[in-house]
């Protein structure tokens, strides 16, 4: 499984003790751990965060205690902890945001899983803060079209023109997976498709067999024959994929353990990964739920 970095504000663990002092504070407590488990928490080496995090259980309720030490653990546990050294620079006069500001610039997809309006209002008014996200809890299980965030389940929308790096977000779904079988009527029809596949299998750290459901009548209209595109697969991946006929007409990726929906086809973006022709709608799911 590959882990996406999180940097964990300690606002969102006093939120989490809240809502079991009232009702009015209710969360999602279950779909948040549960897309927690597809994180690595990101924690300094001065254990300035640890520190604010065990204030926090110190005072906390009974049930907050429980479920904050549960979280904690579930990251020690399955060695999803990692520790940064801090920089020196300033981001915030506020140490703990700064903390945060500085850890979350030193992951790749710089994720910052915080509530809290002050850290957003900063975030905002500095420019060199500008490529971190900041999402709530509700966000983490739901994450918005344009955030790079591993969530279990996701719709991701695209307005034609926008840049979508889709490779950013599918990596996550496919990195481990022995199995990819990617369905596209017309696949050959257009070489970008074809590009747009080999980006996807690049994602895939440990691939084994490639199963490509398409039309596999010839035709005219197509750029690509047959063994064009195993012998470019091959030649991209150093994997021959099976070729296997279908009519079905929406397109999907299928790991081993989610599925990944598109609409359109794989042409969905061009070279430089904006959507030209459409708009895109992305539906990801884990695979049991479609079982």
């Amino acid at each position: 499984m590959a882990y996406q970095e999180i940097i964990i504000s300690p606002d969102i663990l006093r939120l989490i003790d809240n809502s079991y002092r009232s009702i009015e504070n209710d969360i999602d407590i279950r779909s948040y751990k549960n897309n927690l488990n597809l994180k690595k928490i990101i924690l300094d080496k001065e254990k300035s965060l640890y520190s604010e995090y065990q204030n926090i259980i110190n005072n906390a309720t009974d049930l907050g205690k429980q479920q904050i030490d549960f979280i904690l653990k579930s990251f020690l546990m399955n060695g999803r902890i990692e520790y940064k050294t801090l920089s020196n620079d300033f981001y915030s006069s506020n140490k703990i945001n700064n903390t945060l500001f500085s850890l979350a610039l030193k992951t790749n997809d710089k994720i910052i899983n915080s509530n809290s309006g002050v850290i957003l209002l900063e975030k905002l008014n500095n420019d060199s803060l500008k490529d971190i996200e900041i999402l709530n809890i509700e966000e983490i299980i739901k994450p918005p079209s344009e955030s790079n965030c591993f969530s279990l389940e996701r719709t991701i929308n695209i307005t034609k023109g926008d840049k979508f790096e889709f490779d950013k977000i599918f990596k996550f779904y496919l990195s481990d997976t022995a199995t990819i079988k990617i369905s596209d009527k017309f696949i050959r029809k257009r070489k970008v498709a074809l590009g747009n596949t080999i980006k996807i299998l690049n994602c895939c750290n440990s691939l084994r067999h490639i199963y490509i459901y398409t039309n596999t009548f010839e035709s005219i209209d197509d750029e690509l024959s047959l063994s064009d595109l195993k012998k470019q697969i091959f030649n991209s991946i150093g994997i021959a994929p099976e070729i296997r006929h279908t009519g079905r007409h929406r397109r999907t990726i299928e790991s081993d353990q989610f599925r990944i929906a598109i609409d359109p086809g794989l042409d969905f973006v061009d070279e430089n990964n904006i959507p030209i022709k459409h708009d895109i709608e992305v539906n990801i799911t884990p695979i049991q739920l479609n079982s």
